[in-house]
């Protein structure tokens, strides 16, 4: 194959990639006992769906009182309204609200409260329009 066909064949990934990124993040954190994963289905301005899955140092489901997500933007000093997750299965949690304001650098606090103890898992996230 003649070397600028090649060439062509390479210049729709970076694209492609590019394209894929901004549509959602899956970020995972450890705190002192449990292990959080966030799931954002997107990083874009507007309503957006959080799933949160949170594990013990077992890898079994933790069932917590609470789940909360709190994003803040602390570069600007501003916060989105926090929104609480439901349980949709043992250990996976889920919400929904507008969690950026605004594009830029954002800090989505989870809490998660257990047997009146709580802990924090604090995801960087860069929200896109």
């Amino acid at each position: 194959m003649p070397a600028f066909r090649r060439l062509l064949l390479f210049i729709p990934q970076p694209v492609f990639l590019a394209a894929c990124a901004s549509s959602g993040v899956t970020e995972t954190l450890q705190t002192e006992h449990y292990t959080v994963q966030l799931n954002l289905d997107g990083v874009g301005i507007g309503e957006r769906q959080a799933t949160v899955d949170v594990r013990d140092s077992t890898g079994k489901p933790v069932a917590a009182q609470q789940v909360v997500l709190a994003p803040v933007m602390r570069q600007m000093g501003m916060a989105a309204p926090e929104a609480a997750a439901r349980e949709i299965a043992p250990g996976r949690y889920q919400a929904t609200g507008e969690f950026f304001s605004m594009t830029g650098e954002w800090d989505v606090d989870v809490r998660v409260s257990v047997g009146g103890a709580e802990e924090v898992a604090s995801f960087k996230i860069r929200a896109t329009r």
